[in-house]
């Protein structure tokens, strides 16, 4: 019974998420006070979208980093196609990780594609950023490449995409997660 009741709550939490990011997107920006009770620095919005892209071209990769930050916090679609270009322009290591993990973040289908690019990347951690992200999509496609990271060729990689499979609550996953097993 304590194993049901783990599945289901992994089932409804993507559901919990998904509401939480919702709210936040459409929820207008606001300005918060610090412990000192001084008025922060706005939330960023889409409206913020031209100031933060230059970051992106930035030389520098902690400037590049700060500039994938703000997209997350900006956390709208819009923001899926500077990240996919930054992925695909072959950053270093740090900076791709960053870029994969704000995919995550954002959870938007139209990540799909270059996720999918990323779940056959030279580096293992990479490849397994790329299949936790997918796993934050709700998409019917996510499954089955999420069902495919299992035959990968680092149990690393298997293993957090049987965890996905599980956490997603994809129930026609089952079989192939008792084979991989």
């Amino acid at each position: 019974t304590f194993t049901l009741a783990l599945a289901l709550a992994l089932a409804l939490t993507p559901l919990a998420a998904s509401a939480q990011r919702r709210a936040r997107r459409t929820a207008p920006a606001t300005t918060e006070s610090t412990e000192g009770g001084e008025p922060a620095a706005p939330t960023l919005t889409v409206r913020d979208l031209p100031t933060v892209l230059p970051g992106l071209h930035s030389t520098s990769p902690d400037e590049v980093r700060a500039a994938i930050d703000h997209l997350i916090v900006i956390d709208a679609p819009e923001c899926v196609a500077p990240l996919a270009e930054v992925l695909r322009s072959g950053q270093p290591d740090a900076v791709t990780d960053r870029a994969l993990d704000a995919m995550r973040s954002l959870a938007s289908p139209t990540a799909i594609e270059v996720l999918t690019e990323f779940t056959h990347h030279r580096r293992t951690g990479a490849r397994r950023r790329a299949y936790r992200a997918l796993a934050a999509i709700e998409d019917r496609r996510v499954a089955d490449l999420l069902e495919g990271g299992l035959s990968d060729s680092d149990r690393e990689v298997r293993a957090a995409c049987a965890l996905a499979l599980g956490t997603t609550g994809s129930r026609a996953s089952v079989e192939i997660l008792f084979r991989a097993f």
